[in-house]
């Protein structure tokens, strides 16, 4: 449609006026096809500015979300094919819980804001519009039960890989859903799946993802000290549909349709590399339950493996488990 055009070419010179003549050259049509097009964009809330010497244009400095740029970032990325983006979503992951039955492998599902985002064990996920990317992947895999466990860690692999690449510096990854920077949490990761009630097979699985990029005044008092966001470590962070297509694309190639399951030793090498807390003392919670143990690492299924303080090693598998640093035991 002529108002996608006309909004793609306002979007790829932001900040800058550009006349409906010149609109009108560059699209092959007339000026009064234009002025349409830039009003019916208007209409529909889209953030282009009519100005008085007749151009139009789009802020310079605004972070725009919307799909065209998102599908632009995605181009040729698998994932991603098909984008479902909301100005709003209590969370990604209910939303698409409630779509994934039909939807196709790889559908995107977005919000610029979430009002009941939430994490593991319904842990809070603060999520006010403009302040980060808020996303799920519906995935549709044919892996076996026991490979499951592997969308988060290749989730957390991929926002690591993804800001490594978009700001300059690697995050570390606090086993086995949270990224963080220097000790507090840029990024957490909420992976649910159904199973088939016949087959016991996977039906589908949602990896959620949300990242901080920045952090207002209105953070809640108790993430203050423990979250950070991009623009505490990054001059100049990238756009909010560059960082969801750097994610996604490096999700895609460490999942590589499923076949990740066949090269699971050098991933879970890569995820080491970048373990927090290896070799320091942690506390574990486990329900009412809390106790201390140096972390050790993990072992080829990705599970946390731990030294208790008699000698001995336990393995823990995420479900409803916590562990914190501690400087003591």
């Amino acid at each position: 449609m002529l108002k996608d055009e006309v909004y793609h070419l306002l979007r790829q010179r932001r900040g800058e006026t550009i006349s409906g003549s010149d609109l009108a050259r560059a699209l092959g049509v007339s000026r009064t096809a234009v002025w349409k097009a830039a009003h019916q964009l208007i209409d529909e809330g889209a953030p282009v500015e009519p100005l008085q010497s007749g151009g139009y244009r789009i802020p310079p400095q605004l972070d725009l979300l919307d799909e065209m740029e998102l599908r632009e970032e995605l181009c040729g990325s698998r994932l991603g094919e098909k984008i479902l983006l909301f100005d709003r979503l209590d969370s990604t992951n209910n939303y698409a819980k409630s779509v994934a039955a039909d939807a196709a492998d790889g559908t995107l599902v977005v919000a610029r804001q979430q009002t009941a985002g939430r994490g593991r064990m319904e842990r809070r996920f603060h999520s006010p519009e403009g302040g980060g990317v808020y996303f799920t992947i519906v995935l549709r895999p044919h892996f076996a039960l026991d490979a499951l466990n592997f969308v988060t860690l290749l989730s957390a692999m991929a926002v690591r890989d993804a800001v490594e690449k978009l700001c300059g510096f690697r995050p570390s990854i606090k086993w086995p859903n949270d990224v963080l920077v220097d000790g507090e949490k840029l990024c957490g990761i909420l992976t649910e799946s159904a199973l088939e009630a016949e087959s016991g097979r996977i039906q589908y699985v949602l990896a959620g993802i949300g990242i901080n990029i920045r952090l207002g005044d209105e953070l809640p008092e108790e993430l203050r000290g423990v979250a950070t966001a991009l623009d505490r470590h990054c001059a100049a962070p990238p756009s909010r549909a560059a960082l969801i297509a750097g994610v996604v694309r490096e999700f895609d190639r460490l999942y590589d349709e499923g076949r990740f399951i066949h090269r699971r030793g050098s991933l879970l090498e890569d995820y080491r590399r970048d373990l927090c807390w290896v070799n320091e003392r942690i506390t574990i919670l486990r329900g009412g339950e809390a106790y201390a143990a140096v972390l050790r690492g993990l072992d080829d299924e990705g599970h946390l493996v731990v030294e208790l303080p008699g000698g001995g090693l336990e393995t823990l598998y995420a479900g409803e488990i916590k562990i914190r640093r501690e400087t003591q035991i």
